[in-house]
Formats: C-alpha cells, structure tokens, sequence
C-alpha cells in the first residue's frame, strides 16, 4: 500500500504539468475547436524594463530587428542602469526612456513599465498591443508573427520562455521551472497568472485593469497582472515559449542563481490556488518519499511488490522528472537520473525563502533591498 500510495502522488506530477500549448500554432493545434471571431491586432509595442542588462539587452534587439511582423516602437526603460544599459538600447534602435528615482509605495519593475507606458501619452490605440519582454528574453524570427495569430483569439498572451540552461549551475534550476509550470498552470487552458518575461495585451485592455500602477507594491507583478486580467473576464491564455521564445536565467553566480530564486519562491508561493499548491506539495513529497522506498528494498521478499516496488517507484520518479524537464528546458540527463542532488537544492533554497518570509521579511534582487508584504491576488482555478 505504501508504494500505491508513492506511486499515485508520482503521477499526480503529470496531471500538473498537463499538456501546455506552444505558441507557435502550427506545432500545435487549438485543442478547444472553438469558433471565436477573430479580432484585429493593431501595431506591436515593445516595451523592456531594464536595469544593468547591457549583457543581455543587445541580443534581445537584435532579435527584434529580425523579426519578421513590423514593430511600432521599441521603448527600454532604463530603470537607474549603472552599466552601459542605455547607451547599448540607443546604439539598438531602442527609444530610452530613463525611469525616475523609485517613489514610495512603488517596486521597481512596476515602476518601470509605468514610466514606459506613460512616456507613449496617448499614441497608442485600443487594438495596439503593448509587448513587455524582459531583456534575457531571445526570439525566432517569427516569434511576433505567432504571437500576432494568438492575440486575434486571445486577450492577454504571455509566454513561458523555453529555459536555455547552458552551464552545470544552470542546470539547478530544473525542479524551479517544472514547479513553476504546474503553479501557474501552464499545462491547462485556464491559467491563474501570467508570466512575468513576455507579456502581451491590447492598449485597452491594459488600462481598462489599471496598468501596472494597479500592481504597484507587488514584488510578483505578473501574478498580481495576471489576477486583474482574470478577473475582468478576459481570454488569458500562457503558452510555451518552445522553438519561438526562450531564455537563459540567472547565468552569472551561484548567488544570482541563489537570490533570484528565493525571490521568486518568496513572492509567487503564495499566488498559487490552494488545490494547486495542496497538488504539488503532494507531488514533491512523493519524490523524496521515493529516494525512502530504497531502504525497503529486499531481494529476498517473496512478494513481486516488495522485491520489485522501489524500483518501480524510483523509475517512475525519474520519468516524471524527465517529462518536466525535457518541457522546461535544456536541462541534461543527470537532472532526472540524479533527481535526488537538484530536489536537495529546491528544498535548500525553499527553506531560505521561508526564512526571507518570515523572518527577514525581504528579499535581494538588483542591488535593491525588496521587502516582502502580502499580496493577496491569488485566483481560485479548479485543478
């Protein structure tokens, strides 16, 4: 019965990862069927909040100028770069738009989309779309053209960046990803949130929920966005970046990589549903349940479920593991065969954020002291 038990919480795993839809829609069909009339979009306007990304920043424009779908403006807003930020966007075509000294009551990326926006005054029309991309963000050519197809169906489109994990540290980040997709829904056709990298939704619409001055004191924007969007009744869908749309995180440090997803953990644990959050806790526990079904091994037993059960379990466990991973990322082999060394890291990390929680009651991120307060914006979705 323990090993049922194991076994079940396991393949809960994969009813969480679901079955995510990519954006580019000739890879992947519109499974509703449905008969929508098809909306106008009008001019693409990106927006790229950026502070100290001058090693990120140009490849993102690079990629937008090789879009294939035309770009109204590209507007980065330099939110107080100490680096090379703004003279790399100008030298890319970007239009720079510096953000003022951080006021009161405001986080610093809300902020900076804000001054973004408000520096377009009323050029933008209702249909326009307005694009918030996060400069480590990389593009196909025809990213904007996918996104474009989608908008006309949807309302709000975010994206979930295929993560290029190109170095060992990076690799770390594996259980972070398949965590995220299943907190969010990604897998599933009524998503709770939006995803912070890629954003994208009519003028309209945008004010219509406040903007991000709406969202002003979240440390997870997205989230809180991502609620407002919901809760109007709008068509929200999230895909998967795949071919189109992807990413590197945190690729500088082991602390980047240690204070990035602390934060993260710290400000999105709390967006995600109850049954969601009940699901994966379940989910987790199942696979160091799983390293525990090793010391029940007896090759002795007469039993088929005792003798062969761990195994069984075990593989399982790496299956799951394979099958979320291989979606989030480039993530190597030796994530899943070796699940064990990257589920030690999430809880290490897991319990530094409940300390940054709870206690600390802030969180690091950009040279910026970000202190922690409830942001209650969590929206109920049935699992």
């Amino acid at each position: 019965m323990y090993f049922a038990f194991v076994l079940a919480g396991l393949l809960l795993g994969l009813v969480l990862l679901g079955r995510p839809r990519l954006l580019d829609p000739r890879r992947d069909a519109d499974r509703d069927g449905s008969a929508a009339s098809l909306r106008p979009v009008g001019s693409l306007i990106v927006i790229i909040p950026a502070r100290n990304e001058a090693s990120s920043l140009p490849r993102l424009l690079a990629d937008l100028a090789a879009q294939h779908a035309p770009i109204r403006a590209i507007i980065v807003a330099d939110d107080q770069s100490t680096d090379d930020t703004a003279a790399l966007a100008a030298a890319g075509g970007a239009t720079v738009v510096p953000v003022p000294p951080l006021p009161a009551g405001w986080m610093g990326k809300p902020w900076a989309c804000e001054s973004a926006v408000a520096s377009l005054a009323s050029e933008a029309g209702a249909d326009d779309v307005l694009v918030f991309l996060d400069a480590d963000v990389r593009l196909a050519p025809d990213a904007f053209d996918h996104l474009a197809d989608r908008l006309r169906r949807d309302d709000v489109v975010s994206v979930q960046p295929f993560h290029e994990a190109e170095s060992s540290r990076e690799q770390f980040s594996v259980m972070f990803n398949i965590v995220s997709a299943m907190g969010i829904g990604l897998g599933t056709d009524h998503p709770n949130a939006v995803v912070g990298p890629l954003i994208a939704c009519r003028s309209s619409l945008y004010r219509q929920v406040g903007g991000h001055g709406s969202v002003a004191r979240c440390i997870a924007e997205d989230v809180a966005l991502g609620a407002r969007f919901v809760a109007t009744g709008a068509r929200v869908r999230v895909y998967a970046g795949g071919r189109s749309v992807r990413y590197r995180m945190y690729p500088g440090t082991w602390r980047d990589l240690l204070d990035g997803w602390t934060k993260n953990v710290a400000t999105g644990a709390g967006s995600v549903p109850r049954r969601r959050s009940i699901a994966i806790a379940l989910w987790v526990t199942a696979l160091g349940a799983a390293i525990g079904t090793l010391s029940r091994v007896d090759l002795n037993a007469t039993d088929p479920v005792e003798r062969f059960g761990p195994a069984a379990v075990i593989v399982a466990a790496m299956l799951v593991m394979r099958s979320g991973a291989r979606r989030a990322g480039s993530f190597r082999a030796w994530c899943w065969w070796l699940y064990p060394i990257v589920l030690a890291f999430f809880m290490a990390v897991f319990f530094r954020s409940v300390m940054a929680t709870l206690v600390l009651r802030k969180v690091r991120w950009k040279d910026r002291s970000v202190p922690l307060a409830p942001e209650p914006v969590a929206v109920e979705r049935a699992l």
